[in-house]
């Protein structure tokens, strides 16, 4: 398994995208004494995300720290059905699926800045 801690500015907002748009499966959250979102970890496949609002511990977001800081790669069984799932939920596509050397990949970014690729 794999797993990335994340700052995430938008908890709800994440959790649409990466469940809705990227196939992730909700495991758990947790939620502040006011009801907010404050932790969010979802999974694809052998991939945790701890999507948590930034903080102390917790790194900011490619949005707030001003420019990309992680390529984020992450396996799929068909890299071409999670790219129209992506598409159909209004990703923003980087680069469109392609053949290369170590197999077929496409990228995206989210709405925190964050790059990610996906490979099978």
């Amino acid at each position: 398994m794999t797993a990335l801690l994340l700052g995430y500015e938008d908890l709800d907002r994440a959790r649409t995208f990466f469940v809705d748009a990227l196939g992730f499966d909700e495991e758990w959250e947790v939620r502040s004494d006011d009801g907010h979102l404050s932790r969010l970890h979802v999974r694809l496949g052998d991939t945790v995300l701890m999507l948590d609002k930034p903080g102390a511990h917790i790194v900011l977001s490619p949005r707030v720290a001003g420019g990309v800081t992680h390529l984020i790669v992450i396996s799929v069984d068909d890299v071409d059905a999670h790219h129209v799932r992506a598409c159909n939920a209004g990703a923003t596509i980087l680069v469109p699926p392609s053949d290369r050397p170590w197999g077929r990949d496409y990228e995206l970014i989210d709405a925190e800045g964050y790059v990610f690729s996906f490979f099978s």
